[in-house]
Parts: C-alpha cells; sequence; structure tokens
C-alpha cells in the first residue's frame, strides 16, 4: 500500500511538470501531432515555429522617360536678316559722363509736329522757301537732294538729308544725310593685320587721313552735279563734304542729346542704306556705326565713332565697316523749292538755280 501511494506520488510529480510545459508549447501553437514516443520517456526537442513576417510591398522603380528633343528649325537664312555683332570698339572706352542719357530732344515726330509753326509759302512750286533748322516745335525740316546709290545693286536715288541748323549771316544751311549711305576709313589700309595693329601713319587731324579727298571727289561727283556742286560752302582745303565732330553731335541746337554714352541714344541712331549695308557697314539691332570727327585723345590711331545704339566711342582709323553720314553746308540763295511740304515722308525737292 505505501509502495502504491509511493508510485502514484511519483507519476503525478512527473505529469505537472508535463503538463505545464505542454500548455506552454500549446500557447506557440506548436505542433507535435505528428511525434510518436520511442519508449524513452524524453519530450522532443521541439523549435517553436516563428510568427510569419509580412513581407514588405515592393518599392516601386520608377524610370525617368526618355524625351527627344527635337532639333530646332533653322529657318533659311535670307540675304537681308543677318545683322554683324559689333566688336569692342564699338562699346564706349570710357567712364560714362555725368549728364544724364535720358535727354532725347529729337524724338521721332509726326507729319503734324514737323508742319506745326512752318509758313504757308513753303510748299510753293519754283519759289525759294526758307530753310529751318531744328526746334522743339517743329523738329527737323527735310529735303531731298543730289542722288547716291541706295539699294544693294547700286541703283542711285534721290538722296534725304534733315536740316540742322541756318546760319543767317553767311546765307546757309547745314545739311546732314538721313542714313548711313557709304563705306569708307579714315586711313585706307590694305592689310587687317597693319589695321588691327594700328601699322599706319598716326594722324594730327582727320584731313590728314584719306576719308576727305575721297568724299570731294569720288563721293561728290557721285550725288551732285556740277551746278549742285557750285551750290556747296568750301569748309577749306577744298572740303565741301565733312564729318561732322564730337561738338556738333552733342549740340542740343542741332537736336542731338547731350549725353556722349547711354544705353540707347535715339538721336544720333542712324540705319545704314542697303548699298552701304553691300559695301560692309555695320549694322546690328536697326542702327549703324558712323565716323565722327575727333581723335583719341594721346592716340592719333582712333577715330570717333557713333555706335549702333547712339553712343559716341573710337575705333580704329583704318576699320573698314564703320560707314559715313556726311554734312554739308549750303548756299540757300543758290537753290530753289520745287515740291514737297519739308517733312520726312513729303521733303522739299530742292535743285540748283
Amino acid at each position: 500500500m505505501k509502495l502504491t501511494t509511493r508510485i502514484l506520488c511519483f507519476l503525478l510529480a512527473l505529469a505537472l511538470p508535463l503538463s505545464a510545459a505542454l500548455a506552454d508549447y500549446g500557447s506557440q501553437a506548436v505542433d507535435i501531432s505528428g511525434w510518436e514516443d520511442d519508449g524513452s520517456g524524453d519530450m522532443p526537442v521541439i523549435t517553436p515555429t516563428p510568427e510569419p513576417t509580412a513581407t514588405p510591398a515592393p518599392t516601386p522603380v520608377y524610370r525617368a522617360e526618355t524625351v527627344t528633343t527635337p532639333e530646332p528649325s533653322v529657318e533659311p537664312e535670307s540675304e537681308d536678316a543677318p545683322e554683324e555683332e559689333p566688336s569692342e570698339d564699338d562699346m564706349p572706352e570710357e567712364e560714362p559722363s555725368e549728364e544724364p542719357a535720358e535727354e532725347e530732344p529729337a524724338e521721332e515726330t509726326s507729319d503734324e509736329d514737323t508742319i506745326e509753326g512752318m509758313d504757308e509759302d513753303t510748299s510753293a512750286s519754283g519759289e525759294r522757301a526758307p530753310f529751318k533748322g531744328w526746334s522743339k516745335k517743329t523738329k527737323y525740316q527735310y529735303v531731298r537732294f543730289g542722288k547716291y546709290p541706295k539699294t544693294k545693286d547700286g541703283e542711285a536715288t534721290p538722296l534725304l538729308w534733315r536740316v540742322l541748323t541756318v546760319n543767317e549771316e553767311e546765307g546757309t544751311a547745314l545739311l546732314f544725310t538721313e542714313y548711313v549711305i557709304e563705306m569708307y576709313p579714315i586711313i585706307w589700309v590694305d592689310s587687317q593685320k597693319d589695321r588691327d595693329n594700328h601699322n599706319f601713319r598716326a594722324l594730327d587731324d582727320i584731313r590728314g587721313g584719306d576719308i576727305y579727298g575721297w568724299m570731294n571727289s569720288t563721293m561728290i561727283d557721285t550725288m551732285f552735279t556740277e551746278a549742285e556742286q557750285a551750290t556747296l560752302k568750301d569748309t577749306g582745303d577744298g572740303v565741301y563734304l565733312y564729318i561732322l565732330d564730337r561738338h556738333e553731335m552733342t549740340n542740343p541746337d542741332y537736336g542731338f542729346s547731350k549725353a556722349v554714352y547711354g544705353k540707347n541714344i535715339p538721336s544720333r541712331i542712324a540705319p545704314c542704306t542697303e548699298y552701304a549695308k553691300s559695301r560692309g557697314v555695320l549694322l546690328y539691332k536697326g542702327g549703324s556705326t558712323y565716323w565722327v570727327n575727333g581723335l583719341r585723345p594721346g592716340n592719333p590711331w582712333r577715330m570717333s565713332i557713333v555706335g549702333y545704339n547712339g553712343h559716341i566711342s573710337y575705333a580704329g582709323c583704318g576699320r573698314q565697316n564703320v560707314g559715313i553720314r556726311p554734312g554739308c553746308w549750303v548756299y540757300t540763295d543758290q537753290v530753289t523749292f520745287v515740291s514737297g511740304s519739308g517733312t520726312e515722308s513729303d521733303p522739299y525737292i530742292v535743285e540748283a538755280k
């Protein structure tokens, strides 16, 4: 009896740990259904199955869409379209002056503004009408006098001038071409290398160059008849056609801005004719570069120019893309106003008597 009790107590002592172990394994969802007792009385070593881990959704890979950029279409280049880029010589070489560049007395005018204040008898055919210089009220008076090549193929057409001022004592009027009409250097130098290196004679004055000799022979004979040339004033040494100087080109009484420098000075901007462009004159953004009389101080190889935007700067005297915008003094009592009203669109037609 005592032996039986001891055996039962022993078996119960074994059963309690086993029950606890099975309960613990059961809570971990361990599957032991396939285990068979091998008679050893030992519990199998079972590794608990880990809880399944959620597989993260794959991260989408974005691939840049290949975009083919079409080649820009290039329109065929017309003969008149390209405009030459300005060189460094067309930019101011000195610090801007203190004077405001905004002062522009010579703005674009309408026919009504130009005609206002003019005498009624100025358009009478065959009569002498008075020349009038620039004024704030009437702006410029325009005349056609002489002829010069204008088209690309060199066809000569009546030449358009603006009247800058009138000298009542002398009985002369200063005419200035509306456009840049020709190309010629201050000094003719054949070699580009010599031009770049200023390998040519130094000047004391523009009259020591080649330009005045050419203007008052080849140019003047092309522009005027003998009778028309007889109406012009000799400014000295046989110079009838000349290049306006810096003082004249900054004279408000002539309709020009006093400012030397500025991003845009309309009163001095002038395009070139097709003929002048074909001769090599620089044209950029509607304006052309042309000579102004005035050597750079301390540099006898560089002459003043008006740049494409109206500022005044300097360029080498041998440059062969700077244009000519000539001026001349005409004796008013030696010409007749044939027709017109003096506006830019209807200029006076002037003939020698």
